[in-house]
């Protein structure tokens, strides 16, 4: 994740304390980095992966969850990726 504003880190505090009533216990300040800024679906696309960006509503109905609550009440929706390193021939 690139660096977040002071706007971004507000509401991951919001989303983060939610969260931890489903067992989430991940810091996302943690996944930033203050270097050059990659967009990650390219990026490993470059490097032999397959990517596909989500965002929180995925992750919440593939959990079974409804997710309208949730993103009713964030401006900040989190997204992710999840990829898988193409086969080597």
């Amino acid at each position: 994740m690139p660096t977040w504003t002071p706007l971004q880190q507000e509401a991951e505090r919001a989303f983060v304390d939610d969260w931890r009533r489903f067992g989430l216990d991940v810091d996302p300040a943690s996944l930033t980095y203050p270097g050059e800024y990659h967009y990650v679906p390219e990026y490993l696309a470059t490097h032999d992966w397959d990517a596909v960006e989500r965002d929180v509503g995925d992750l919440l109905g593939t959990m079974g969850l409804d997710s309208s609550r949730f993103l009713a009440q964030t401006e900040f929706i989190p997204e992710y990726v999840t990829a898988m390193r193409q086969s080597l021939q």
